[in-house]
């Protein structure tokens, strides 16, 4: 929940948030809260539960966003990695076809395919049928 807190948007694990997701958005990802809970043995541990009653898709959702993010190696990378790849992707495609390759070939110009020629039916044979059986 610290990234929640963050004003700065630039601010590494700073979370920005579209308009208009609603309440249930908001209370989905708050569902979780860290209690002590006592094992068997009488330890006490600390584990996150979802409140009841409140669903945890958009919380288990963004975790796995962080996750896959630090996975990546992207919460490593500083300005100069960002903006290298910020460049790249605002670079324009080297060949035309190669942005959208799959809506190029379906808009190119097919080759004609040659026609295949008729199958020769065999002459019918005028020999006695009966000859075969000599």
């Amino acid at each position: 929940y610290e990234f929640l807190k963050r004003d700065d948007p630039l601010a590494r694990g700073y979370v920005g948030f579209a308009r208009g997701l609603g309440i249930e958005y908001f209370e989905q990802l708050t569902s979780e809260r860290r209690e002590e809970v006592a094992t068997r043995g009488g330890r006490k541990v600390f584990r996150w539960t979802v409140r009841k009653g409140l669903a945890n898709e958009a919380l288990d959702t963004t975790n796995y966003a962080e996750a896959a993010a630090t996975l990546k190696g992207w919460t490593r990378w500083n300005d100069s990695d960002w903006e290298l790849l910020i460049a790249e992707r605002d670079a324009p495609p080297d060949a035309v076809g190669t942005q959208l390759d799959l809506e190029h070939q379906l808009l190119a110009a097919r080759p004609p395919t040659p026609s295949r020629p008729a199958a020769e039916t065999p002459p019918a044979s005028k020999a006695d049928p009966l000859d075969r059986l000599a």
